[in-house]
């Protein structure tokens, strides 16, 4: 009688698993919701997520470009420009700019006015 017994155990055991195996696809399920955003973030290779908050290699290279055309425009060396740049923002390398700061290095850039800065 004791088989008779645990073979009405099994029958009972079977659906509560099979329920226990959904509940469980149910919460994967709410995990993946969670992470998706980040999964997209990161397969889509978006370098400001970075926990340094430094700038991405995009806002690297339009500072780049802008400190080029500043100096262009102005007539003086890049080198000044990253100089005055790096004091600006208080950073002792312009690879050391923070990504919260890109909007102020842009507006900065764009509205540098050299005669007033070196006299």
């Amino acid at each position: 009688m004791s088989r008779g017994t645990t073979n009405n155990q099994k029958e009972k055991t079977a659906p509560d698993n099979h329920k226990k195996a959904g509940e469980t696809n149910m919460l994967n399920q709410k995990e993946d919701n969670v992470y998706m955003p980040h999964l997209r973030a990161l397969s889509l290779n978006l370098e400001s997520l970075q926990d340094d908050g430094l700038l991405n290699s995009n806002e690297r290279r339009s500072i780049s470009s802008l400190i080029a055309y500043a100096a262009y425009d102005k007539g003086v060396d890049t080198e000044v420009v990253q100089s005055l740049l790096e004091t600006r923002f208080s950073v002792c390398d312009v690879e050391k700019l923070k990504s919260n700061d890109y909007d102020a290095i842009v507006r900065y850039l764009v509205d540098l006015k050299i005669n007033e800065v070196m006299n």
